[in-house]
């Protein structure tokens, strides 16, 4: 597989937030950004806090936002108490059916099947910074950050890929689909207040209420993975689209690797791309590849490089490299021909007869007709009229050349 440079860099000013408001000693080979680990982070964007925010959806039971810390209170999640919401189907003791008694640890359980109106679960808020100071002074704002809760957020052991980045229009879907009405969805929207969210705030304005449906709020920003295209033995043409405003600092670039989840990335573009409309369709060809099954998707990211920088990733696809593919294809340079040669306007000459010409065939028709009544035999002057004929002839044929030499 090609390498190409600035593989992590994007991935360290993505990651700033969660890395920095983890505990120290945490692992930082385990922590992820966009689906995958990182290798180097800095420290988080003063202010700001990256949370597993929870969802009703089990398919994609949290959401990873970036908020900021006044956002979060103390044991009542993301902002309030409905952000740590107890399943009577996990706690069936009626002490834990209220804030004040939620369980120590209240995550979403993977082995465990949730009935319709008891998708609940809390919000997964780390207590301390990389230092190891308390987030939020001596009253710590953590939250189920521990056992299960830390293999989440950390992206770890059986519940890996758990809390990840989800698009605006997944996470409505999976509300809808859980049975939440458009007013719960709006609220809760508008109650994150996450810097993913900065491009749906631009298009649908601050409440949101830009877009009058839920349809129209689903759809205002769309990050779309497109099929591959042109795959030969080595080579393969990744393509997508993006829909996030055109903001200053809004970028796109495609991140692709051999891992299924895209533990581990390659971005390419090296330098992520400038998104000036909306929407905007990208395609990147990758070379040398070697044979294996890839994994790709394309990437969209609002506010880079600033401490409200927002990753908005699409779908994953795949495609695969092996020399069953159609070989590449060199196409020869066009060759250029020459300019054609205009000949010069050919002018046809009438076969003119000279007057000269003219005048022995005269003479040769003459001679034969007069000289017999002479009483010379004819026999003998049919053969001076015929040289006299062919010497007219000979004329007329070099009077021609002159001509067209002329």
């Amino acid at each position: 597989m090609k390498n190409f440079t600035n593989t992590s860099s994007r991935r360290a000013k993505s990651a700033k937030s969660l890395i920095g408001s983890l505990i120290a000693g945490a692992s930082l080979a385990a922590l992820f950004v966009a689906g995958g680990p990182v290798a180097e982070v800095s420290a988080r964007p003063a202010g700001k806090i990256t949370i597993c925010h929870r969802t009703h959806s089990v398919t994609n039971p949290y959401r990873r936002i970036t908020v900021s810390l006044n956002s979060i209170t103390r044991n009542s999640g993301h902002s309030n108490v409905s952000h740590n919401q107890v399943s009577t189907d996990t706690f069936a003791s009626t002490a834990y059916h209220n804030p004040t008694g939620n369980p120590a640890i209240n995550v979403f359980d993977p082995g465990h099947t949730y009935t319709a109106n008891q998708k609940k679960w809390g919000d997964i808020i780390p207590g301390n910074d990389t230092e190891g100071t308390a987030l939020g002074g001596t009253n710590s704002i953590a939250q189920n950050y521990t056992g299960n809760g830390r293999e989440i957020i950390l992206g770890i052991g059986t519940h890996a890929g758990l809390c990840k980045a989800v698009s605006t229009k997944d996470f409505i879907d999976g509300e809808v689909a859980a049975g939440k009405n458009e007013t719960d969805i709006r609220d809760d929207l508008k109650d994150q207040e996450a810097t993913e969210d900065a491009a749906l705030r631009d298009a649908c304005g601050p409440t949101l209420a830009g877009c009058a449906t839920i349809e129209a709020l689903s759809t205002a920003i769309s990050v779309t993975t497109n099929d591959p295209t042109a795959l030969t033995t080595n080579t393969g043409t990744l393509n997508g689209s993006v829909k996030c405003g055109t903001a200053a600092n809004t970028k796109w670039y495609f991140e692709y690797g051999t891992s299924a989840t895209l533990a581990t990335v390659t971005q390419f573009p090296a330098t992520a791309g400038t998104v000036s409309t909306s929407p905007q369709t990208e395609a990147q060809t990758l070379t040398d590849l070697a044979d294996d099954t890839y994994y790709y998707r394309i990437v969209c990211v609002t506010g880079a490089g600033t401490d409200e920088e927002g990753v908005l990733p699409g779908a994953i696809k795949s495609f695969s490299i092996s020399s069953s593919n159609p070989a590449p294809t060199t196409v020869a340079p066009a060759t250029t021909a020459a300019p054609a040669t205009t000949a010069d306007p050919v002018t046809t000459v009438a076969p003119a007869t000279t007057v000269a010409a003219k005048a022995i065939a005269k003479t040769a028709i003459a001679t034969a007709e007069i000289l017999p009544a002479t009483g010379t035999s004819s026999n003998n002057l049919m053969p001076i009229a015929l040289m006299t004929l062919i010497f007219g002839a000979g004329l007329a044929a070099a009077a021609r050349r002159r001509r067209i030499s002329e």
